[in-house]
C-alpha cells in the first residue's frame, strides 16, 4: 500500500502474532485475537506462494524479503511460546466454526465470522460479567 509517496507492507509479515511489540512497549497484559482456532496448525506457504512473493517482494519492497522468509519460523515459535505465556491470553474462535481464508468478500462468511468472534469473547470473557453480577 502507498500512503505519502512511501510503500507499506503488511505488519504481520514480520511479527505473525503482535504481542512482543506490545511487551517491549511497556504492556503488562496482552490480549491476542486470534482467526485460527486451537486446532489449527501453522503451515508453511504453498509452493505457489514460495515462487510469486519473493519475486513480488524483490520488486516492490526488498526490505521484507528477509522478513517474509522468517514468517512461518517465527509463527511456529510464536504459538509454542503463547500456550503458557503468563501475560498474553489468546482468544480464537472455536474449531470448525467462522473460519475465513485471508482475502475473504463473501459477506455472510465474514458475517458469521464476526458472530463466531463475539461468540468467542462472551465466552472468554463471560466470567467477568458472572463476577459483576454477584458484587
Amino acid at each position: 500500500m502507498r500512503l505519502a509517496g512511501r510503500r507499506f507492507i503488511d505488519a504481520s509479515i514480520a511479527e505473525p502474532l503482535p504481542y512482543r511489540t506490545a511487551l517491549a512497549q511497556g504492556a503488562t497484559h496482552v490480549l491476542l485475537l486470534r482467526t485460527r482456532p486451537h486446532t489449527a496448525v501453522p503451515m508453511p506457504a504453498p509452493l505457489a506462494e514460495r515462487l510469486i512473493i519473493p519475486w513480488f517482494l524483490r520488486a516492490q519492497a526488498g526490505g521484507a524479503l528477509d522478513a517474509w522468509r522468517g514468517y512461518y519460523h517465527r509463527w511456529v515459535r510464536d504459538d509454542e511460546a503463547l500456550a503458557d505465556h503468563p501475560t498474553v491470553l489468546s482468544m480464537r474462535p472455536p474449531a470448525g466454526e467462522g473460519e475465513i481464508g485471508l482475502v475473504e468478500t463473501d459477506v455472510d462468511l465474514l458475517r458469521n465470522a464476526i458472530g463466531t468472534g463475539r461468540r468467542a469473547a462472551h465466552t472468554t470473557f463471560g466470567f467477568l460479567a458472572r463476577d459483576n453480577a454477584c458484587a
